[in-house]
């Protein structure tokens, strides 16, 4: 090899081994359900009924389903599965004709199994290793809210997980993009110690990550944004902002002549890396039909900070603030 050929060959080598390094994994493994039907009530004089709208694109996803379906019916173990789990939960048998339309219909979510890594950008980047449709029914309840009133809500039902389905070796590319940004919230940690990959990600990795990203977009390093459309980026006074509050707490005295009283007071404080429960993110899918694999691209992503009430029950999310991928739109 030429001199001038060997140097740039290191060169390139160097670029190479930097870019790498500066991907740090951020969970080997983690599993997390997305909603791919989203539930929506539909009251009228004679009964309540949900409608659901599809979080992806319908013909793409229905296309894959053909291909995906079938596989699964070959599974002899798994439809008879399926069979017992829904006698013992409706106390009744599922025909075969039942049976092609929960498969047709009723898928409502897919449940992930994938590695994360993020690089200096703090964006994730998704790898799936496996994915499985999850069969649904939900109902309508009526559920008791404030000054004695009653709204109603939706609850799951019926739920049955099919098989993983694992990508194959395929010569030939067949992609179909379902979804161009579809938008859920997760949970990143879990409290059940037997199921710790379920929405969990070990906090030895995930607070360095939070920490990293909130210090770049302190320092003006990485840029924030108030929304995922936001024209401009936030400047660093609303980004020191955006993780300041305020809460009310009641606190009780005692005066000089031993008399008890209460009295409300303001509390400032600051959220950190320990105070983000929840990640937002904006996806691009991308669904391979020859390799029956799944290739996601993250738009932005958003740390959610839970909003609690005066008697600690969770009143809400709030996102602190959006960062996202420099050729979004």
């Amino acid at each position: 090899m030429k001199p001038r050929n060997r140097i740039l060959f290191l060169i390139l080598l160097l670029l190479s081994c930097s870019s790498i390094a500066q991907e740090r994994t951020l969970t080997k493994k983690i599993v997390y359900r997305v909603e791919i039907q989203k539930p929506n009530i539909v009251s009228s004089k004679a009964s309540d009924s949900i409608n659901y709208r599809y979080s992806v694109d319908k013909r793409f996803w229905w296309e894959s389903l053909d291909i995906i379906l079938p596989e699964i019916k070959k599974d002899s173990t798994l439809i008879s599965n399926l069979k017992d789990k829904y006698l013992k939960y409706y106390n009744d048998s599922l025909s075969d004709i039942a049976l092609e339309r929960m498969l047709d219909d009723e898928i409502r979510e897919i449940e992930f199994w994938e590695e994360w890594k993020y690089g200096d950008d703090m964006l994730i980047s998704k790898e799936v290793i496996a994915f499985t449709p999850i069969i649904r029914r939900d109902s309508v309840i009526i559920v008791d809210i404030d000054n004695h009133d009653t709204d109603l809500d939706v609850i799951k039902g019926f739920e049955a997980r099919l098989d993983w389905i694992y990508p194959r070796n395929s010569t030939k590319k067949d992609t179909v993009c379902m979804i161009r940004n579809i938008e859920f919230t997760m949970p990143i940690y879990n409290p059940k110690p037997y199921r710790w990959w379920e929405s969990n990600i070990e906090a030895e990795y995930s607070i360095p990550y939070l920490n990293r990203l909130m210090e770049g977009v302190g320092e003006g390093r990485i840029e924030a944004f108030d929304s995922p459309n936001s024209s401009s980026a936030l400047n660093r006074m609303e980004t020191r902002k955006k993780r300041k509050f305020e809460m009310m707490t009641r606190i009780i005295k005692e005066d000089s002549l031993f008399n008890v009283f209460e009295t409300d007071t303001i509390i400032e404080g600051s959220y950190d890396a320990y105070s983000i429960t929840h990640l937002r993110f904006g996806e691009e899918w991308v669904f391979d039909k020859s390799e029956l694999r799944f290739y996601k691209k993250t738009n932005y992503i958003s740390p959610m900070i839970e909003i609690r009430g005066l008697d600690n029950s969770i009143r809400g999310l709030m996102p602190m603030y959006y960062i996202r991928r420099t050729l979004w739109e």
